[in-house]
């Protein structure tokens, strides 16, 4: 939100530290005994989140995936408006399987 309000930011890329772009969703801090309409709404809503902030970032938004991108990562590195890889990078979605 900072970046999308701040006129002297033109651009933004988002890149993983170290040896992952990203890892996917880390649901075990949010998940916890639910009916599954429940989760499957929960999951539903953060997700929509997350999407539709790429979706609708005022600005040019790129990826630079600098080594393996798992789950939803993969997801939103389609929904940017550029992809740039190394060598390194991997992509996977293991929910598709």
């Amino acid at each position: 939100e900072a970046a999308a309000a701040d006129d002297s930011v033109k651009a933004v890329v988002l890149t993983g530290a170290g040896s992952y772009y990203c890892a996917g969703v880390d649901l075990s801090s949010t998940l916890k005994p639910m009916w599954p309409k429940q989760l499957r709404e929960m999951i539903y809503t953060q997700n929509k989140l997350v999407f539709d902030t790429f979706l609708n970032f005022p600005k040019p938004l790129c990826v630079a995936v600098n080594g393996p991108a798992i789950g939803a990562s993969v997801t939103t590195a389609t929904l940017a408006d550029g992809v740039v890889a190394a060598e390194a990078a991997t992509f996977s979605t293991p929910f598709s399987r």
